[in-house]
């Protein structure tokens, strides 16, 4: 009986902090793992039909009778393939008691190769984690023990099928198959939910000084008030408390409703001064300001206007109406100081 080690290359892995781009289901994992899971790591384990740069060949049907072992099946049925940093010859219950593990793997497919690792909040998954975190290259190996059947025509050891017997992954640093990158999928995110949480919330706030009706799911709605991580909303439908972890998913939503809210001020103040401009200047020149009105929407010129002869005058008052942002002081300095 041999003790078989090989080593898959763990490169090119990936850190996604961007929460749309990240894996859902293992986002999901590690945010309800109260801090116990550090991330997830998935990619090429082993090579079916492969030779290992020790000569070693990995027939498919080697990998496939180790994925129907009943035996392997219960362990990774309860997650107990623990592996660890380095490559020592056996993992004791001394050593699980001790925190001496880093991760276990699951969701072995045997036909390819492609397995996760599941990054645990030991010392040594903190350290195994900053490693791969800071770029440090490392390499995944398989520990198994079993007998050579033969060798092939290249002399490579052929691995009996009926004595491989699979132990754990391990992370080492010496690389033995060279064509593996797995990635990571996920990390904790719990860094990432509070800034996307603070988003929502300067989001939201700027909504509630400015009235402007926030689009959620088809229907329209006020943000009344906020505080304690809680925010009310009023809808025509009455009034509901939601958490700012509510919102985190949809602070595009939000700043599209607020864009749109302050484009339509900017058109009404446009409208606004185009109007204060024209009865300035037909109370200017004695003219009335309906007249001028309808002459320069029929495609007068004020410099055509302005040799007119004055006409009866009927002066009107306009009233610009706005609804004030609360404790927002000038309407417009805010919406500038926003929007520069």
């Amino acid at each position: 009986m041999v003790i078989a080690e090989d080593y898959i290359p763990f490169d090119g892995f990936e850190f996604i902090d961007d929460i749309s781009k990240v894996n859902e289901s293992a986002q999901s994992e590690v945010a309800n793992s109260k801090g116990t899971i550090l991330a997830i790591v998935k990619g090429k384990h082993f090579c079916p039909g492969g030779v290992s740069r020790n000569h070693r060949l990995y027939t498919e049907e080697l990998w496939k009778s180790v994925g129907e072992n009943d035996e392997l099946k219960h362990r990774m049925d309860d997650n107990q393939m623990l592996g660890r940093i380095g490559h020592e010859a056996e993992m004791t219950d001394e050593d699980i008691a001790d925190g001496k593990f880093s991760h276990y793997t699951r969701n072995i497919d045997w036909e390819t190769g492609e397995a996760e690792d599941v990054i645990l909040n030991t010392p040594m998954g903190n350290t195994l984690y900053t490693l791969l975190r800071s770029g440090v290259k490392l390499y995944v190996s398989s520990r198994a023990d079993g007998d050579y059947n033969g060798k092939d025509e290249d002399g490579n050891d052929i691995l009996d099928p009926e004595t491989y017997k699979l132990e754990r992954f391990d992370f080492v640093q010496d690389p033995g198959f060279l064509d593996a990158k797995p990635k990571m999928i996920t990390e904790s995110v719990k860094k990432t939910e509070a800034a996307h949480e603070k988003q929502a919330e300067a989001l939201l706030d700027v909504a509630r000084r400015l009235g402007a009706p926030v689009e959620l799911d088809g229907g329209e709605y006020i943000v009344e008030s906020m505080g304690n991580g809680k925010v009310e909303l009023g809808s025509n439908s009455g009034t509901e408390d939601c958490s700012l972890g509510d919102f985190t998913e949809v602070t595009a939503d939000i700043a599209e409703s607020i864009v749109k809210y302050v484009e339509g001020l900017r058109s009404e103040i446009e409208e606004i001064k185009e109007t204060v401009k024209m009865l300035r200047f037909a109370n200017s020149k004695g003219l009335d300001e309906d007249y001028v009105e309808r002459e320069l929407k029929a495609g007068a010129t004020y410099e055509s206007l302005s040799h007119e002869k004055p006409k009866s005058r009927q002066f009107k008052m306009v009233e610009a109406k706005m609804d004030e942002p609360a404790d927002s002081g000038d309407d417009i300095s805010f919406i500038t100081s926003i929007f520069g």
